[in-house]
């Protein structure tokens, strides 16, 4: 996909920011990098409009947090909600954003930049997954850790069906509501993601099964500790690797 699909998707991207598996999903990266000493030096790769990014920042606000997105539609997004959360609390976080193509190599940065890596739903749509991993090991100070979710399964109505499951049988009011606010939108992401789908059938990303992805840190010099493929809705495989 070019990057004009990817400045068109951050039109409604935001919308799915509500689906519980997405919740879910970001909150499993949160507990999977544990316990951070102040000022550890995080890079999200892939940020993105930012959404897991700011859930960084509220959990480890003394860490250096940095946000690279190839996307400037997505990176005015997250720049505008940095801006706002850096008014509204009056606080100055550590995190800085950058538009970078992750399809090349990260020359900015020295070796071991970075203390932990994370790149949720990024490496499927890369030309080099393997080069990108070895940018991340080569990124990645001794003893950083790598967290990264990749989808394996090309069926994106799993995540829909589950949160439209738990929004039936658990849903808050405050969830019914912001459901109901975003239903307009929801459209168009469903419409993204059936492209995105008929793209991984025809091989087009990089959809990997649990011993591809294990396979593939193996081979960059990547320690895989952590290996699953139960993530977003049982569509994606959910990798922690140390260095």
């Amino acid at each position: 996909m070019s990057e004009q699909f990817w400045d068109l998707y951050a039109r409604w991207y935001d919308s799915i920011a509500v689906l519980e598996p997405y919740i879910q999903l970001h909150k499993r990266v949160i507990k999977s990098l544990g316990e951070l000493p102040a000022h550890t030096r995080i890079l999200d790769a892939g940020c993105g409009t930012g959404n897991l990014l700011f859930k960084m920042i509220e959990r480890f606000p003394q860490a250096e947090i940095t946000g690279v997105d190839r996307s400037g539609a997505m990176l005015r997004r997250a720049k505008r909600k940095l801006s706002e959360l850096r008014a509204r609390e009056g606080v100055g976080y550590q995190a800085v954003l950058f538009e970078l193509d992750l399809n090349q190599d990260l020359p900015g940065w020295e070796d071991a930049s970075f203390d932990a890596i994370v790149s949720v739903n990024v490496l499927y749509a890369l030309e080099d997954p393997e080069a990108f991993l070895k940018e991340c090991n080569r990124l990645l100070a001794p003893g950083g850790q790598l967290i990264l979710a990749n989808p394996w399964r090309a069926e994106q109505s799993r995540v829909w069906r589950t949160h439209f499951n738990d929004l039936l049988f658990f849903g808050s009011l405050q969830k019914w509501v912001q459901t109901s606010l975003r239903l307009p939108s929801f459209g168009a992401a469903l419409a993204t993601n059936v492209l995105i789908t008929r793209a991984a059938k025809e091989r087009a990303f990089h959809f990997l099964q649990s011993e591809e992805l294990y396979a593939l840190a193996e081979r960059v010099g990547l320690c895989p500790q952590t290996l699953d493929s139960d993530a977003y809705a049982g569509t994606c495989c959910f990798l922690a690797a140390g260095t």
